[in-house]
């Protein structure tokens, strides 16, 4: 993951585990750009090469297990 703070312009990165990007491989993607802000929480559903935000809001505060498991 890579970012860039839209305050100070500083790009700073993070490098996480898993199969997140074989699998946004495997969906047909290099890799994902987000630009701006979203007015409330969202997450990126990725199927065939499409992206779509949905909303978050349910899943909001929630810990990263109990996510999981809403999300399977």
């Amino acid at each position: 993951v890579v970012t860039k703070s839209p305050l100070t312009g500083t790009v700073t990165d993070s490098h996480q585990g898993g199969w997140s990007g074989a699998r946004l491989k495997w969906a047909g993607l290099d890799g994902l750009i987000f630009r701006g802000k979203a007015e409330k929480p969202v997450y990126a559903y990725i199927e065939a090469g499409k992206v779509e935000l949905k909303d978050a809001s349910d899943l909001w505060g929630k810990g990263a297990h109990e996510t999981i498991k809403i999300l399977q």
